[in-house]
C-alpha cells in the first residue's frame, strides 16, 4: 500500500495529472465555493495566494481583481503562467524565501488552501506571520486544511492519514497556530467540499490594526 501511494504521490508533481486528479475529487466546486462563501472578493480586490498551486481558482474569480500567486512547484508555477499569466503575476517561491516582490500592507485578501497542513509549527507560524504582514489593515487571512474532528468517517481518517501533507492537526492544533498571530478568528468545519467524504477546516482572520 505505501509503494502505491507514495507512486501517487509522485504523479502529482505533474500540473496535468495534478489538476487531473483535482477535477475527479471535485475541486472546482470546491474552489467556486471556497471563493464565494469564504474568501467573498471584491471587485479591484488586490489577493495574495500563497502555495497557488497550478492558479485554477482563478476560473472562479472576478476579472478585474490584482491577483499575485506564489508556489514552490516549477511545474505548476510555468502551467499558471502559460494559462493564466494574463489574469495575475506568478512566481516560484515558498513564503520563506525571497518575497521583495510583494509589500507589507497591500492586500485585501491573503489566503492559502491545502498548505498549511503540509508545515511543521515553525513553518506554519511563519505563513500566518507573513500573510499578516501582507494585508492591509482590516484585510482578510483565509485558510483551508484537513482536519481531524471526534466522528470522522472511515473514509475521511483514511484518506487524511494518507495526505501528502505531514502535519495535519486537529482543531486545537490549527486554532492554537491561529491565535499566535491573530486576535479575531471565525473557523468552520466542512465535510461536503469534495465528491466524498473528507473534513476540512476552513478560517477567515482579520487583520485588527488596534
Amino acid at each position: 500500500m505505501k509503494i502505491i501511494l507514495d507512486y501517487m504521490r509522485g504523479l502529482l508533481d505533474s500540473a496535468y495529472i495534478f489538476n487531473l486528479f483535482e477535477k475527479l475529487a471535485g475541486a472546482g466546486d470546491a474552489r467556486r465555493r471556497f471563493v464565494n462563501d469564504y474568501i467573498i472578493p471584491f471587485d479591484g480586490a488586490s489577493i495574495l495566494d500563497i502555495g497557488c498551486g497550478t492558479g485554477e481558482i482563478l476560473e472562479y474569480m472576478p476579472e478585474n481583481i490584482n491577483y499575485v500567486g506564489f508556489d514552490f512547484s516549477h511545474k505548476y508555477i510555468e502551467y499558471a503562467k502559460n494559462k493564466y499569466g494574463n489574469r495575475g503575476k506568478f512566481y516560484c517561491e515558498s513564503v520563506s524565501g525571497d518575497t521583495s516582490m510583494v509589500s507589507d500592507n497591500t492586500f485585501d485578501f491573503v489566503f492559502s488552501l491545502g498548505v498549511i497542513h503540509h508545515l511543521n509549527e515553525d513553518e506554519a507560524l511563519e505563513l500566518i506571520s507573513k500573510a499578516k504582514t501582507y494585508l492591509k489593515p482590516g484585510g482578510v487571512f483565509i485558510t483551508m486544511d484537513p482536519v481531524y474532528v471526534d466522528g470522522q468517517s472511515k473514509i475521511s481518517k483514511f484518506l487524511i492519514d494518507n495526505d501528502r501533507g505531514e502535519y495535519v492537526r486537529n482543531l486545537k492544533g490549527y486554532r492554537k497556530l491561529l491565535s499566535k498571530v491573530f486576535k479575531e478568528t471565525n473557523d468552520y468545519t466542512v465535510n461536503n467540499m469534495m465528491t466524498y467524504s473528507y473534513d476540512h477546516y476552513i478560517t477567515r482572520s482579520v487583520k485588527v490594526t488596534k
